[in-house]
């Protein structure tokens, strides 16, 4: 028997992103999964991806769902400040869990859902899909080649070329993806220095208003459309060592322009160096080896490719084979969701108190 599969949430990003991985991952010549049943609380969407992604049934209530439906796995995809309830109700109701990144906007929600899933001994993965994501698969195994000795010195940016709205806190719902990929390279942070800037001008506190307007029912995109706002433009440094004993810095910002440079991590070992730039190419350099070179033949109009080589497609085959095998995930677990909203809490520890905050004190938070 395949595992039975729900889903929560119907909007756009789930729609281009995981519907399509989670068909893809299940289009072979035998199914890994049953795709029993979908639920938003607009009819239109819940029906809209009954049709489109071969679910059996849709509902507008995930209590009926899961109080109907014996399921396995559920996938949960929505807004973080929705995530955290939906997730612990999954697994109470017995099956996994799976949430988007950000799980959660609070360490104590995370924690939370931390617990629940010891407690109920289900497990909850984290769609940090960049661990899955062919470019960072493929300079992981170079670090882990004879010769490259030990990953050291890590060096990453990621750049947006518009500014951040408003209705999403930016380093916590996009920062996050680096910060977990800094731990799949480097392992886990002792202790973080940060520095931010703003170039945000908000003088009639525009953005405050539309946060105080947003419940969990809204229509981001069209609160933004009706009422005034101001787009993140914002930067931030982030400096890191590991329990390791290694170093890092990570640069997150907003504020640049037709860059060709938005993403780019660099691992030095005692014997070698990678990099993965622009989120496509790989350029490897060993101590009396030949160079390593790797870019994808990447066909732009291909959607099938993007979320292979993006690694969703990846992710969500993990999370399904993880409940078939009755193993916990191989991918980001809850556990390193709390590890990676730790380091947010102690980078904005740091920018609020000019010092260096070691993990170990938002830990006992």
């Amino acid at each position: 028997m395949v595992p039975r599969i729900g889903f929560i949430g119907c909007g756009s990003f789930a729609s281009t992103c995981i519907y399509p991985s989670l068909q893809i991952a299940n289009s072979g010549p035998e199914p890994i999964c049953e795709l029993v049943a979908c639920c938003d609380l607009y009819p239109a969407l819940a029906e809209h991806a009954q049709k489109r992604f071969g679910f059996q049934r849709a509902y507008t209530d995930h209590k009926e769902m899961l109080a109907k439906e014996a399921l396995d796995a559920v996938f949960i995809v929505m807004h973080p400040k929705l995530m955290p309830s939906l997730a612990i109700e999954v697994m109470q109701a017995g099956a996994n869990a799976y949430v988007e990144k950000p799980p959660a906007q609070t360490l104590a929600e995370v924690r939370e859902m931390q617990r629940v899933s010891r407690e109920t001994g289900k497990f909850c993965q984290v769609g940090f899909m960049k661990r899955f994501s062919e470019p960072y698969v493929r300079a992981k195994a170079v670090t882990e080649r004879p010769g490259f000795g030990e990953p050291s010195v890590y060096e990453s940016r990621k750049a947006r070329l518009q500014p951040y709205p408003p209705v999403y806190d930016y380093l916590n719902d996009f920062v996050c993806h680096h910060i977990d990929l800094t731990r799949y390279f480097m392992g886990d942070v002792e202790y973080v220095y940060a520095e931010f800037l703003s170039r945000t001008h908000d003088p009639e506190g525009h953005n405050a208003k539309i946060l105080a307007m947003a419940d969990v029912y809204t229509n981001w995109a069209k609160l933004l459309e009706e009422n005034p706002h101001v787009p993140q433009s914002d930067g931030y440094l982030i400096t890191m060592r590991f329990t390791s004993g290694n170093i890092g810095v990570h640069n997150a910002n907003t504020l640049e322009v037709n860059s060709n440079l938005l993403e780019r991590v660099i691992i030095t070992g005692e014997g070698g160096v990678v990099a993965a730039e622009d989120w496509r190419y790989v350029k490897g350099y060993i101590r009396d080896q030949d160079p390593i070179y790797w870019e994808p033949l990447l066909i732009d109009t291909d959607m099938q490719f993007k979320l292979h080589h993006a690694g969703y497609v990846g992710e969500v085959t993990e999370f399904v084979a993880a409940t078939n095998e009755g193993r916990p995930t191989n991918a980001a677990s809850i556990d390193d969701g709390v590890a990676c909203l730790e380091v947010i809490a102690a980078v904005r520890k740091s920018i609020e108190e000019g010092r260096r905050v070691h993990i170990a004190e938002v830990e006992s938070a």
